[in-house]
């Protein structure tokens, strides 16, 4: 049987979920959505094991929960990710496992940055992807920082201003140099926001070669 792309959509669903409970062996016990759903794995079922089958179910049943412009949503990114080849299948995976990797700061960051990247117009989409994909891992690294930085510290005033603490935040950046920039991203993004206050306080005492010498020692 040839897969429909309904039926691979809900692979990607599948592929994403996690269970922890148990699982009838009984096919028959599902109810007829669920078994509609889970047609492809049908026959092999009772042979699963109470994770894969718990897995499976779990996919199944946030498929069916969408609503059909969802259904709808999911089907078309299938319909691209079909259309890749193997290679760029395997990019994704690596950059979604690397994805999973990040503290959870910097995921949000992430996420910040794709949701910002969405609202662009097109032409400015592709321009930012370009120039994304034409930097070094660590160049990314602190793309993704410095989105992060924006999200705690760039809660605009009534005004419409950028807040005083990144404003601050910019002094002290701008005659660091590029690895000083990044470890104060870092810092910043892992602390709290007194943290952060007491940070760039005591940034603000010192000399360029000073805040080098202290973000360099923090960071060891």
């Amino acid at each position: 049987m040839i897969p429909t792309l309904k039926t691979l959509s809900l692979t990607l669903l599948l592929m994403a979920a996690t269970a922890s409970h148990a699982v009838e062996a009984d096919f028959d016990a599902l109810t007829p959505e669920e078994q509609q759903a889970l047609s492809l794995v049908a026959d092999e079922w009772a042979n699963l094991s109470e994770d894969n089958r718990a897995t499976l179910l779990k996919g199944a049943r946030r498929w069916l929960a969408l609503k059909p412009d969802e259904r709808a949503r999911v089907e078309r990114r299938f319909a691209t990710w079909r259309n890749l080849s193997d290679e760029e299948r395997s990019a994704i995976r690596e950059r979604y496992a690397a994805f999973r990797g990040l503290a959870p700061a910097q995921q949000r960051a992430v996420r910040t940055l794709f949701q910002r990247f969405q609202q662009l117009p097109p032409e400015q989409r592709r321009a930012l992807r370009e120039r994304f994909e034409a930097m070094t891992p660590e160049e990314r690294r602190a793309f993704v920082a410095g989105a992060g930085i924006g999200q705690r510290l760039s809660q605009p005033t009534r005004s419409g201003r950028a807040s005083p603490m990144m404003a601050r935040f910019r002094v002290i950046a701008r005659d660091l140099s590029p690895e000083g920039r990044q470890r104060l991203r870092e810092r910043v993004i892992s602390l709290d926001r007194p943290g952060r206050e007491a940070l760039l306080l005591q940034l603000e005492k010192l000399n360029v070669a000073e805040r080098e010498a202290l973000l360099s020692e923090a960071r060891d």
